[in-house]
């Protein structure tokens, strides 16, 4: 259900998946981790995917 449970990260800064998948991305320093656009939207889209409609 991580698509249904913003805002996102132990103090709730970032508003949405996306930011959040942004930010993690960025990392800290050379901890960055490229991903080209397309790549990301499929990401994001297995991420939504993970939903228990029961809940």
């Amino acid at each position: 259900n991580v698509a249904r449970t913003a805002p996102y990260f132990h103090d709730g800064r970032v508003a949405t998946l996306e930011l959040a998948l942004e930010q993690e991305l960025l990392g800290q320093g050379s901890e960055q981790i490229p991903l080209a656009p397309e790549e990301k939207r499929v990401l994001l889209a297995f991420l939504r995917a993970l939903n228990d409609d029961d809940k």
